[in-house]
């Protein structure tokens, strides 16, 4: 499943506060740097940068890209155990911590029981199958707002990725006016 994310414009580096709450949510951003500032060094995959005056077919080009890097990117897991995707964010236990880490380390792919039953010893969570069946169906309702789902691979595993059912939304961003030269 893809969508378009809508991209946000940020102007450079006035609005670098809002920048940092947007790389970490993972919402795409165009930054438009200020004359006579240097660009930012450090672009992350959901950012890209240009300066003004900016004809129209460059911004669209630019959005188009970010667009496409960003429709169907990896949620992010915080040092504090908050998981931020799609514009949303929802905090995490430390044993659902401790499982989103295998999950995110093999996104969209198998992940065995026995990993995640390793990963709970870990921290010294229990592990039995009632236990895990027990953290996995807490975890499937925690992430369900954020569009993500567990998918059962009976016999082998679970399965991160995101909601077959559901449109993931985009995150009300607020609209900053551009010079666009024709």
């Amino acid at each position: 499943m893809s969508t378009r994310p809508e991209v946000v414009f940020l102007r450079w580096p006035a609005q670098s506060h809002e920048r940092t709450r947007l790389r970490e949510a993972g919402v795409p951003a165009l930054l438009i740097v200020e004359g006579g500032v240097n660009p930012p060094t450090d672009i992350a995959p959901t950012e890209d940068w240009v300066r003004q005056p900016i004809p129209r077919c460059d911004i669209e080009a630019r959005v188009s890209v970010l667009r496409q890097r960003t429709a169907d990117t990896v949620p992010v897991l915080d040092p504090a155990g908050v998981l931020y995707y799609d514009g949303e964010s929802v905090p995490m236990s430390n044993a659902q911590v401790a499982m989103m880490h295998c999950f995110l380390a093999d996104f969209r792919r198998v992940v065995r029981r026995g990993e995640l039953q390793e990963a709970l010893a870990d921290i010294r969570v229990g592990f039995s199958n009632n236990a895990l069946d027990l953290h996995i169906l807490r975890l499937r309702k925690r992430i369900a707002r954020l569009s993500l789902e567990l998918r059962t691979v009976w016999g082998r595993g679970y399965i991160l990725g995101w909601a077959a059912s559901e449109a993931r939304s985009t995150p009300e961003s607020p609209v900053h006016r551009v010079q666009v030269s024709s």
